[in-house]
């Protein structure tokens, strides 16, 4: 991984696989714009290329549509409450 996207660096991470039909960033909620500047900016730019995307910062959750892929019609989300 390259040093500038190391997500210690960027303050988010991807969890998924790009060529899955959505992928999950997960944003530290300490920098919760991170998503939104720079360098993170761009990295969503290029995932959205090939993939819809959930990015989370804290309790919020955005959809980040794919550029190439249809806007799904709705979405199904599976939240897993630790006990």
């Amino acid at each position: 991984m390259p040093e500038e996207i190391r997500p210690d660096k960027v303050h988010m991470y991807v969890v998924g696989n790009l060529e899955d039909y959505c992928v999950k960033v997960v944003v530290d909620p300490d920098y919760p714009n991170a998503w939104k500047e720079g360098i993170g900016a761009e990295i969503i730019e290029r995932i959205a290329l090939t993939t819809h995307m959930l990015v989370m910062v804290g309790r919020q959750i955005n959809f980040v549509p794919s550029i190439q892929n249809e806007m799904p019609e709705k979405l199904n989300i599976e939240w897993i409450l630790p006990c």
